[in-house]
């Protein structure tokens, strides 16, 4: 549970850019050697669809100095990456739309960083960027004609400086090499992060957000997909979510009487954040409440099921109150859209994993690690993914949670020459693989649905 210390600068937990959950553990490889070494100051940032995180580090001595994290502003032209697309595609004016408030978060983000280590932002004299293959030509102001539609081409994937002024002095930026399609520059940032093409044995690079982006390593081959998970496991597109800041429920606790349950920043709670949607429905279906089908079950029907159990008075229709609000305040809930939003979002994921193990003629069991990124994965039991089938059915041991492994690569290449090498190697190495050329995704997908 969250307590405060006091110290805003290692929060920012009142400030309108805050750091909260958006803020994932970053953790460098054991073998990872700064080699740099030169006077001054570095940010790595990772441009999600949803969030923006920033990592300043001391060039000197590779060590992390502060974080911070924004919403991506591009929001309000669509929560996901195809929206983004459809919105700017064939206009340089809708483009630069979407890239101009962007940048400008990126600005605020140094300015708060260079304030928050009390260091003038001259100092700040290398940044790289990584994010998926949209956010990544968005930055750059390119078209993203060539991913509106198969065989999603992007105009260009290749590691790229790009220079950007801010005040009176200008400063230039490495933007990682996108791997093709909507597998971007995050994704080779975890390659390198995780060391999974060194991993012996057969593995998994798993990043959820709200767009999924999976590595299977296979042998010796790496093989990288995307699907479009959708923004339900960041909070969005539910009735009462939002992201990870303080307020929001992280995590609950049912029994036949009572539900308990955690609040970021030990507050009164607002709503409920993407590791927290998912808590809330693996207890639903612990308790019944929700069938394997994802049905929210009526209240004459649960009733009949369990008739000793007052939890069934939170059964509303087409709801169940998870919160009671004061009052005058809104029930915090969690309704059959709510479940269907989340269905969707695990059964692209998982529906695609299974038919690349097939492609890759590996089941599950053949897996020797699963690395999971992201942040609800710091944030939310492994035992709650496995519960609503959104992993592979392998052994919980085999599960490693690496945190934003896409900001921790982009912080390697931003320190080390060697790791920007390596970076730009192992992102032409993977075999990119478009869902929809497979065999049954179609039916893959309905069999996902299912918790």
């Amino acid at each position: 549970m969250f307590k405060c210390t006091g110290n805003c600068s290692e929060c920012g937990r009142c400030r309108n850019i805050h750091q909260d959950k958006i803020l994932k553990e970053v953790t460098l490889p054991e073998d990872f050697k700064n080699d740099v070494r030169k006077g001054g100051y570095g940010i790595a940032f990772d441009i999600g669809t949803t969030t923006v995180v920033g990592s300043l580090w001391s060039l000197e001595t590779g060590e992390l100095i502060a974080q911070k994290g924004a919403t991506n502003p591009q929001k309000q032209f669509g929560a996901d990456v195809i929206s983004r697309i459809s919105y700017c595609i064939g206009s340089h004016e809708k483009i630069y739309e979407l890239q101009h408030p962007l940048r400008m978060t990126i600005r605020s983000l140094m300015f708060e960083l260079s304030k928050d280590a009390n260091i003038d932002l001259k100092q700040i004299i290398s940044t790289t960027f990584c994010g998926n293959t949209t956010m990544m030509l968005l930055f750059a102001g390119m078209p993203v004609d060539g991913i509106a539609a198969y065989p999603f081409t992007p105009d260009h994937i290749d590691g790229m400086v790009v220079n950007s002024k801010f005040d009176d002095y200008n400063i230039d930026g490495y933007l990682l090499p996108n791997i093709g399609g909507h597998i971007g520059g995050d994704i080779s940032a975890g390659i390198i992060s995780t060391r999974i093409a060194e991993f012996l044995g057969n593995a998994i690079l798993l990043d959820i957000g709200t767009n999924g982006e999976i590595v299977i390593k296979a042998g010796d081959k790496l093989y990288g997909f995307s699907t479009a998970a959708g923004p339900a496991f960041e909070g969005a597109n539910i009735e009462c979510g939002m992201t990870g800041t303080a307020g929001a429920i992280e995590s609950f606790s049912f029994s036949d009487d009572d539900i308990k349950y955690n609040v970021i920043g030990d507050t009164k709670p607002s709503g409920i954040c993407g590791s927290g949607i998912m808590s809330a429905i693996c207890e639903m279906l612990k308790m019944g409440i929700i069938d394997k089908d994802g049905r929210l079950l009526p209240y004459e029907m649960y009733t009949r099921i369990h008739p000793f159990s007052t939890i069934k008075e939170r059964i509303l229709d087409d709801r169940f109150v998870l919160v009671y609000g004061e009052k005058g305040e809104k029930d915090i809930v969690i309704t059959q859209k709510d479940i269907r939003e989340l269905q969707l979002a695990k059964g692209a994921i998982k529906a695609g994993i299974n038919l690349l193990l097939k492609e890759t003629e590996l089941c599950p069991k053949d897996i020797d690690k699963l690395f999971l990124a992201g942040g609800f994965g710091m944030n939310t039991p492994v035992e709650t993914l496995l519960g609503i089938g959104i992993l592979p059915d392998i052994s919980a041991d085999k599960i490693t949670l690496v945190g934003n492994s896409a900001l921790a690569g982009a912080s390697m290449v931003l320190m080390s020459e060697k790791e920007k090498r390596y970076c730009e190697e192992i992102s032409k190495e993977v075999t990119r693989i478009e869902l929809n050329t497979l065999t049954g995704f179609q039916d893959e997908f309905m069999n996902s649905l299912e918790f």
